[in-house]
């Protein structure tokens, strides 16, 4: 199959539209993180990726952060990180295994040795950055923001099994 046709993101919809009554045989695994992580991790891409792009590290500047995440909040654009819609099939339901992200590693393991595979292949590190998982989202939403993350990605806490902040 041609490259061009698959994209980051692609939602599972559109990869079982093209193969039709066949894709049923696929296994589809994905990478999750927790929505506060996925969301400061955006917050750090759009305040550093024009540095990023142009060959510079990616910004590690909090108080940038910060800002970048209020700005996101002002726009909306925090929703953009929402993935559940993404492993959904022609019937709603979630039709992926999830491995979490901070824990990849294990997870990884344990689905490949439930294959069968014991060699683990090599991970690269692909987040460049902040660790936006290890980030204490309490430093960085307000009161009001972590209301609107619980709200719009309560689906995604209960599915992959992240917790809410109060």
């Amino acid at each position: 199959m041609p490259k061009e046709r698959y994209y980051n993101h692609m939602p599972l919809q559109e990869v079982i539209a093209m193969y039709g009554p066949s894709a049923s045989a696929f296994e589809v695994v994905c990478v999750e993180r927790s929505p506060f992580a996925k969301i400061l991790s955006w917050a750090n891409w759009l305040a550093s990726a024009e540095t990023y792009l142009s060959g510079g590290k990616l910004q590690t500047d909090l108080n940038a952060l910060r800002s970048s995440v209020d700005s996101i909040f002002d726009t909306g654009e925090f929703a953009e990180v929402k993935n559940i819609g993404l492993y959904r099939d022609e019937n709603g339901h979630i039709a992926a295994r999830v491995l979490r992200h901070e824990n990849l590693e294990a997870d990884l393991r344990t689905f490949l040795n439930s294959r069968g595979v014991s060699r683990l292949p090599h991970l690269p590190k692909v987040k460049a950055g902040l660790l936006s998982d290890q980030l204490n989202p309490r430093e960085f939403f307000s009161q009001h923001q972590l209301r609107r993350i619980n709200d719009l990605f309560g689906d995604e806490f209960d599915a992959f099994g992240y917790s809410r902040i109060p």
